[in-house]
């Protein structure tokens, strides 16, 4: 009798929890009847052919909590660029929580420039030193021995398999 779709409300609440839930255990999930996140996942600062295996390289910024100001505040993400392998790198992405991404925009080049690249297009993203960005909001804020930002191809290094749409049951009676 509602004048209102009360099913496609529903479906549209239940989607977005389920949405929510699966990426914060995406980012932070343990394992145990979730999948595991990939920021949960031992890191190492050592190259490659050093590091454990299912260790992610880990490329510290140079200041606790902070990016070093000294020589370009960006100098970092650079290195984190250069640290990943050429056949991971074309594909790769940014993720960031949303007070990082607020950090990140004000960072510039030796030159002034600004090195976040904000999108002129509709549904394209937003790109840090040519490479897009997506929002994670469950990734840490910057701190102190924070996993704050990532870079990776991520369809090479995570997996997710999901089932797609949500469908209703309703009693008619």
């Amino acid at each position: 009798d509602a004048a209102v779709d009360a099913e496609s409300w529903l479906e549209t609440k239940v989607s977005d929890k389920i949405s929510r839930v699966e990426n914060t255990a995406f980012v932070l999930g343990t394992g145990i009847q979730q999948p595991r996140g990939f920021a949960t996942y031992p890191t190492s600062s050592a190259q490659d052919a050093s590091r454990a295996d299912k260790t992610l390289q880990y490329v510290p910024t140079g200041a606790a909590g902070a990016f070093l100001t000294t020589t370009g505040n960006g100098d970092c993400l650079y290195n984190v660029i250069g640290a990943t392998k050429q056949v991971y790198r074309k594909d790769s992405n940014w993720a960031m929580g949303r007070l990082t991404v607020a950090a990140v925009r004000t960072l510039k080049d030796q030159y002034g420039r600004y090195l976040w690249e904000p999108s002129l297009q509709v549904n394209e993203p937003d790109r840090l030193l040519g490479y897009p960005i997506a929002e994670m909001e469950d990734l840490a804020a910057i701190a102190a021995n924070s996993l704050s930002i990532a870079f990776g191809n991520f369809k090479e290094g995570y997996q997710i398999v999901d089932r797609i749409g949500l469908r209703t049951l309703r009693d008619p009676y």
